[in-house]
């Protein structure tokens, strides 16, 4: 398999992680929220942040290679270094498979009686994005139903 010539995976490390804003609620509670609000919320902010080290690890198999790639042939040789192409697809799995739980969390606030408010069009990108990674989802978990009844698109 070669090498990828470039990655085109935005950086996400910058992001501010959210489990240190959910410290201070954890330890003082919240007025006005329920027991199960709070812990869909809680579940949803590691569910969050384990998508994000997926996708950053999966980041950084795609940079590795490319870096492999750079490297003269003959160091390659010499180290015997090799890169193992299917950590990135391990960590993606692991990354859609993460999503695809915090949007049915998701679903679930939204049926409770007592849960924040969340605007419209919020929920709306929630609902449209939701039904692609479920896709996405099922395309990867089930890939060797695909490959079975020949249903793998070329050059895929």
């Amino acid at each position: 398999m070669p090498y990828p010539p470039e990655c085109k995976m935005p950086d996400l490390t910058q992001l501010e992680t959210l489990s240190n804003r959910l410290i201070v609620q954890m330890l003082v509670g919240e007025p006005g929220v329920t027991k199960k609000f709070s812990l869909y919320r809680r579940n949803i902010i590691r569910l969050i942040e384990k998508a994000l080290l997926e996708y950053e690890q999966a980041r950084q198999v795609i940079l590795d290679q490319i870096k492999e790639a750079n490297r003269p042939a003959k160091e390659m040789v010499k180290t015997g270094r090799y890169i193992d192409f299917s950590s990135f697809t391990n960590h993606m799995e692991d990354c859609i498979n993460a999503i695809r739980r915090i949007y049915k969390l998701l679903e679930r606030i939204k049926a409770e009686k007592v849960s924040p408010f969340i605007p419209r069009e919020i929920r709306r990108l929630v609902e449209s994005k939701s039904a692609d990674i479920a896709e996405l989802r099922n395309q990867v978990e089930h890939i060797d139903e695909i490959i079975l009844k020949d249903e793998l698109a070329p050059n895929k």
